[in-house]
């Protein structure tokens, strides 16, 4: 009953339920005001419920999300056998190995939620041992995003105010691409597909394909060392993705402001991505 309750405000005020693995519900990202009429309703009905004041309270959602990003968050990959990765993939049960992922930045002090990300986790995918498969596991199981978007299967906690982002194999552009789900936040962004960088080659290919079927683009693999290449100058795309290390705090990002970081949602990870305008993308829904 919490669950639906936080899920209906959220609904209503573009707000995000997050539930971590350790238990328990969060209501992100709604009004002040939504907030406290829910805390009172809670409480009225007996709910332990706290309301927590960003930035004053940073500290318990940092806590929260590093507890939430432990290495059991993924089970435990089976031992590959002497089949091939791609019946591997082919065997998995729908839904394993993906995600669907929040983007949002630092905003007047608050945390202002901006997209979500359906993306894929290679890691879930059993590789050979001896030699990095990872790129393969995330194509085929980008492959088998795309294929359950053709058929406008898009994932159930799906927030229809906000654009959504698709990851997407390392391929030729196709001929045609399923039309993006329907309703579009409105603050100018749109549905983009997630391509991994060395889709690069041909991403004016991408980027007419993309604008024919109503999609826009967003890049992922970014590194220090390609940090020239994070701007919508040089790569048709609002958003590029980066895993997060102290290197990237060091690098000159050309168009900070259009940078996403994901895997660390610790202080030094917060305070660049505050001082700079750059996002966070986090497993939080």
């Amino acid at each position: 009953m919490a669950a639906s309750l936080l899920e209906d405000v959220a609904q209503a005020t573009a707000g995000l339920v997050w539930r971590p693995r350790q238990g328990g519900f969060w209501l992100l990202g709604t009004t002040a005001g939504a907030a406290r009429d829910t805390l009172a309703l809670f409480e009225s009905m007996g709910w332990p419920a706290r309301l927590l004041l960003f930035p004053a309270d940073i500290a318990v959602l940092e806590a929260a999300l590093a507890g939430d990003a432990a290495p059991s968050a993924l089970p435990a990959a089976a031992t590959p056998g002497l089949i091939g990765i791609e019946e591997r993939a082919e065997g998995m049960p729908a839904g394993t190995g993906q995600s669907l992922a929040t983007i949002w930045r630092w905003q007047a002090g608050s945390p202002k939620l901006l997209a979500q990300r359906w993306m894929v986790e290679a890691e879930a995918l059993p590789t050979p041992p001896g030699r990095d498969w990872a790129g393969h596991a995330h194509g085929l199981l980008a492959s088998r995003l795309l294929e359950q978007a053709a058929r406008l299967g898009w994932p159930a906690a799906r927030k229809h105010k906000w654009p959504l982002l698709l990851d997407m194999p390392w391929m030729p552009p196709p001929r045609s691409l399923p039309a993006p789900p329907p309703g579009v936040w409105p603050g100018g962004c749109g549905h983009a597909l997630v391509l991994p960088l060395p889709a690069a080659a041909e991403a004016g290919a991408w980027a007419a394909l993309a604008a024919a079927h109503g999609w826009q683009l967003a890049w992922a693999g970014l590194t220090p060392a390609l940090a020239h290449l994070a701007t919508p100058q040089r790569l048709p795309g609002r958003l590029f993705f980066a895993e997060y290390n102290p290197l990237v705090a060091s690098a000159a990002w050309p168009a900070p402001e259009c940078l996403v970081l994901q895997g660390g949602e610790g202080r030094e990870a917060l305070d660049f991505a505050a001082k700079h305008g750059s996002s966070l993308c986090s497993r939080v829904c």
